[in-house]
C-alpha cells in the first residue's frame, strides 16, 4: 500500500475515533472540548492533503505547535474548525451565516501562517454524522478580508474572525445590522466562492517555492 493511502486510513480512523468519542459527550450531556473539536477539522485537511498532494511532505502537529496545525513543504497552515450554528432569529428578523472561530491577533497581523482553512461541519442532532462539510482555502492574500467585526474578542483584543451570511430576512436589530451588513456584500461573496476547496492556493505557494 503506497504511503499517502495508509496516512489516510490512519487519520480517518482517528477522525472517527474523535467523533465517536464526542457523540459520548453529546449523550452524557457534557460539552465536548473545543480541541476535540478541533481535531476533526485538522484531521480532514490531513486527509485532504495526502488526497491532493501526493509525494510531498505533510506534517500533523497535533497541537504540538501554537501558530498552526499542519504542515506542507514547509508551508503552515492553522485549521479553524466550526459546527455549523443554527440561523439567528428573533422578533421579525433572521439571518443564517458560517463563521470562523477567533483567530488571534498577530496570526493575522504578522502572518504567521501561509494559509488559514475554515472547516464548517454540519452535524445531525447527536453528532453522530456529518450531513455536509464546507472546506475554505484562505491564503495570505485573503489574511485583509479578516475582520474583528462578530468577534467576541475582537474589540478587547483586536483578534479576528470572518463570516459567510447565507440570507437575511426582516429587519435586524441596529449593531446586529451594522455586522451582518459589513460581512454581506458581493466582495465577501466572492471571497467564499473563489475559496471553497481550492486547494489551487496551496498547490501554486508550493511551485513558486520550487
Amino acid at each position: 500500500m503506497e504511503k499517502s493511502k495508509q496516512e489516510i486510513n490512519r487519520f480517518e480512523k482517528a477522525f472517527s475515533l474523535s467523533r465517536d468519542l464526542i457523540v459520548a459527550y453529546k449523550e452524557l450531556g457534557i460539552k465536548a472540548p473545543f480541541s476535540l473539536r478541533g481535531n476533526l477539522g485538522e484531521f480532514i485537511v490531513a486527509i485532504e492533503l495526502h488526497r491532493q498532494f501526493k509525494g510531498h511532505k505533510i506534517s500533523y502537529k497535533g497541537g504540538s505547535s501554537p501558530i498552526y496545525d499542519v504542515e506542507i513543504d514547509g508551508k503552515t497552515i492553522q485549521v479553524k474548525t466550526q459546527f455549523k450554528h443554527p440561523p439567528k432569529k428573533g422578533r421579525g428578523w433572521e439571518y443564517d451565516f458560517e463563521a470562523c472561530p477567533t483567530i488571534k491577533k498577530h496570526i493575522i497581523s504578522d502572518r504567521k501562517v501561509d494559509f488559514i482553512i475554515l472547516v464548517l461541519l454540519y452535524l445531525n442532532e447527536d453528532y453522530s454524522q456529518i450531513l455536509k462539510k464546507n472546506i475554505y482555502v484562505f491564503d495570505q492574500d485573503d489574511f485583509g478580508m479578516f475582520n474583528t467585526r462578530f468577534c467576541w474578542s475582537g474589540r478587547s483584543k483586536g483578534d479576528y474572525t470572518i463570516m459567510n451570511i447565507s440570507y437575511v430576512k426582516g429587519n435586524l436589530p441596529p449593531k446586529t445590522r451594522e455586522i451582518i451588513d459589513y460581512y454581506n456584500t458581493p466582495e465577501y461573496k466572492r471571497l467564499f466562492k473563489n475559496a471553497k476547496n481550492n486547494w489551487d492556493k496551496i498547490k501554486a505557494k508550493l511551485e513558486t517555492a520550487k
